[in-house]
């Protein structure tokens, strides 16, 4: 009985040293597996802080972006005032010249008016200077007329100047 007890107590010994064995694998294998979380929740705490320094930049530069875009905005207001401005002194720029361009009209029409009327009136002066000269031919024959008849003193008096018809310059027309 002796030996079965002692056969059994080896099988038990060598029982107890095989969980001890798987025991002491096992705590290995779950120290291990701690360590490797361990590591990756560090890695983790890391990156958690990572993200929060980005996502607090991110915060910073969104405002800073709000900040920006609220002065922008400003900015377009103001220059649409500009612009409203600038198309009213559009407008008003427009009406002026319309308005210019009609005395501009009315003023070539009256050049146009005045050309005609100064070309009648040298036509006109034309015809008087003929006249003129037609007359000053009848009285240079009544002169010599009353010069053949005795009446020379009659006949000095008698006007016959030879004055030229005016002239209309082209600085004048």
């Amino acid at each position: 009985q002796s030996s079965e007890f002692r056969a059994d107590l080896d099988k038990s010994k060598a029982r107890a040293e095989k969980l001890d064995a798987e025991l002491q694998a096992a705590r290995a294998q779950l120290q291990s597996a701690l360590d490797a979380k361990a590591a990756e929740s560090e890695t983790l705490q890391k990156q958690l802080a990572a993200n929060k320094s980005e996502l607090e930049a991110s915060k910073q530069k969104e405002s800073s972006l709000a900040g920006e875009v609220s002065q922008l905005r400003g900015e377009l207001g103001e220059v649409q005032k500009v612009k409203a401005s600038l198309a009213d002194a559009e407008a008003q720029l427009r009406k002026t010249h319309v308005a210019y361009s009609g005395q501009i009209e009315a003023l070539r029409t009256e050049l146009i008016t005045a050309k005609v009327a100064i070309g009648k009136a040298e036509g006109q002066r034309d015809a008087a200077a003929h006249e003129v000269e037609s007359m000053r031919g009848q009285l240079s024959l009544l002169r010599e007329e009353l010069v053949k008849r005795g009446l020379g003193s009659l006949a000095e008096e008698l006007p016959l100047s030879r004055k030229p018809a005016p002239v209309i310059s082209d600085a004048d027309r």
